[in-house]
């Protein structure tokens, strides 16, 4: 896939045009670009990547925490609209369950190693439903709507999702 036009198989002579562009301002901009590159007066910021020394990373930091769990976040500011994060979370975690009443505060949940167990309660404290999140099982991601109240912590003994 030309990951700068979106197509597949044979590269259009547009997006080829794209890539020799863009490796070029690479090359010219290495060392003054610091991890951009420049199409005229935008700029392109630099990839962000959820690998696996991130998440070694990650579980070692979770280790270390009295949480029992660790964040990287995505996003620049805690203030942002949207916040994106990779949570380790390792045994021992406890996320207090929780609910984000605000009508745009839903979560989007997605397993990304090991499996993590989610809780759904209801108004009384009661669990009224639970589920697997697995990478490679029948349910690897979910959305839950705002004003849920909701717990999730490792199947086992660690893992990590995306938020």
């Amino acid at each position: 896939m030309d990951g700068l036009t979106g197509t597949t198989g044979q590269a259009s002579q547009t997006g080829n045009h794209r890539c020799e562009t863009a490796t070029r301002l690479v090359e010219e901009d290495e060392s003054t670009s610091k991890g951009r590159l420049t199409f005229g007066t935008q700029f392109i910021a630099m990839l962000k990547k959820i690998d696996t020394a991130l998440i070694v990373d990650c579980f070692k930091k979770a280790k270390q925490s009295p949480r029992k769990r660790s964040h990287f976040n995505l996003h620049e500011k805690l203030e942002a609209p949207v916040q994106r994060l990779c949570i380790a979370f390792v045994e021992g975690t406890y996320v207090r369950p929780h609910r984000h009443p605000a009508s745009n505060k839903w979560e989007l949940l997605i397993a990304v190693q090991d499996s993590s167990l989610l809780v759904i309660f209801d108004e009384n404290g009661g669990i009224s439903e639970h589920f697997e999140l697995s990478p490679n099982g029948p349910m690897s991601a979910i959305e839950i709507p705002p004003n849920t109240w909701h717990t999730i912590f490792p199947a086992d003994k660690e893992s990590v999702v995306m938020e």
